[in-house]
């Protein structure tokens, strides 16, 4: 019974906790923690995971209601074409690592990942510029991009300072657009009447509190810690649309 009580006591302190996060975003992480705290503490980031998405399953009907997801229109119906396996590796190994590092990582900010996610971006653009626009304006973005970089990389420690000195002072609000980032790129699940953008809060709600849980997540513990919250809820949920399948 006591360890009941405990357990309990522990868990609103959890919630407790996660509240007062998300009303002042900050970068503190707790140092020091025993392998068995930091277990416990997983649990109850379960627990409370498994409960908010409770709370907004009636949202999941209200998508159908309002024929915003159905079987033939849903992103994930491709994936459970190719089998078992390959959605379990998409969807809660692949998916996770790769939206953690992106969406993730950069709440801590480190120099080098802060670089690695700028070269990615200029290396997207200059693709996405060559084969979309002219080849002349490719070009230009291309030569821009490529002085920005050596700009940068002259400047590199002075500019490093300042967007570090600008994401402390500016965390919750890089916190709050990470979320809303993370939830938007899941609209590509869907397919739908771009006319009903005033929807659109609706259908990424359940991922922007996913993204408050995984970003929290990531700040208490760590980076490896929320990509494996992140596979244990996608795993959840894609062994469960699998069984009813």
């Amino acid at each position: 019974m006591n360890n009941e009580s405990t357990d309990f006591t522990s868990l609103q302190s959890s919630f407790s906790e996660f509240y007062k996060f998300l009303r002042k975003p900050n970068q503190l992480r707790q140092e020091n923690r025993s392998a068995s705290a930091i277990l416990k503490t997983m649990f109850y980031l379960i627990v409370i995971d498994a409960i908010l998405m409770a709370l907004i399953m009636p949202l999941i009907a209200l998508y159908e209601v309002l024929g915003l997801e159905n079987g033939d229109s849903h992103a994930l119906e491709a994936m459970f074409e190719k089998g078992a396996f390959f959605v379990i590796l998409l969807g809660a190994i692949f998916a996770p690592i790769v939206e953690e590092v992106f969406f993730r990582a950069i709440l801590v900010f480190n120099k080098y990942i802060f670089n690695g996610i700028l070269a990615i971006l200029a290396i997207v653009s200059v693709a996405w510029a060559f084969t979309t626009l002219s080849i002349v304006v490719a070009g230009i973005i291309g030569a821009v991009l490529f002085i920005a970089t050596i700009i940068y990389i002259i400047k590199d420690e002075h500019i490093s300072k300042k967007v570090e000195n600008y994401w402390q002072t500016s965390f919750p609000v890089i916190f709050y657009l990470s979320c809303l980032f993370f939830a938007l790129v899941h609209l590509m699940n869907f397919e739908f009447e771009y006319s009903l953008f005033y929807l659109f809060p609706l259908l990424i709600l359940p991922q922007f509190i996913m993204g408050m849980i995984l970003g929290f997540t990531r700040i208490k513990l760590g980076l490896m810690y929320s990509i494996a919250l992140h596979a244990i809820h996608n795993g959840v949920l894609l062994t469960i649309a699998l069984m009813y399948k």
